[in-house]
């Protein structure tokens, strides 16, 4: 049964929902299964969400957007639909909001010549992390290496 599996028995990805990052920063915030997969869903021009699943359970959702309103991760993170398990503001991007469970950080974009911005969401399915310290500090780790690569591959420039 792969619900009882203790280790990660599949290649964790070199790149995640299309943008490479290094499998050692992906590897902790994935649990142990057989098998991982990834499912990708557009909503609109500028968005892009992706599932990460182990053995057909989702794990994580990423999204990434570019939109020409500044937002403010924290207030996101307090809100229905991103709500973060105990958010508090982080030092990444232009503004960030770091949880138990993921991280909200919005950057400048300059897309096509216009200042727009760069709003990378990462979610975690598991909710209640063993040592919440660490999984943040996974969680930074993550996200400050991925976010000028996916900010990059959805047309934006510094």
């Amino acid at each position: 049964m792969t619900a009882c599996s203790e280790s990660q028995d599949y290649a964790v990805p070199q790149a995640v929902c299309g943008t490479a990052v290094k499998d050692s920063l992906t590897a902790p915030l994935l649990p142990p299964g057989e098998a991982v997969d990834e499912e990708y869903r557009v909503r609109e021009e500028g968005s892009k969400t992706c599932w990460i699943t182990v053995d057909r359970r989702r794990a994580m959702i990423l999204r990434k957007d570019r939109h020409p309103d500044e937002v403010d991760p924290l207030k996101l993170a307090h809100g229905v639909v991103h709500q973060l398990a105990n958010p508090e503001a982080a030092d990444l991007g232009t503004r960030a909001a770091l949880g138990d469970d993921g991280v909200l950080v919005t950057d400048d974009c300059v897309y096509e010549g216009e200042n727009q911005h760069f709003t990378l969401e990462v979610m975690l399915d598991e909710k209640k992390p063993e040592n919440a310290a660490e999984r943040r500090r996974q969680l930074m780790d993550f996200a400050r290496a991925y976010l000028p690569e996916a900010a990059a591959g959805m047309g934006c420039e510094k």
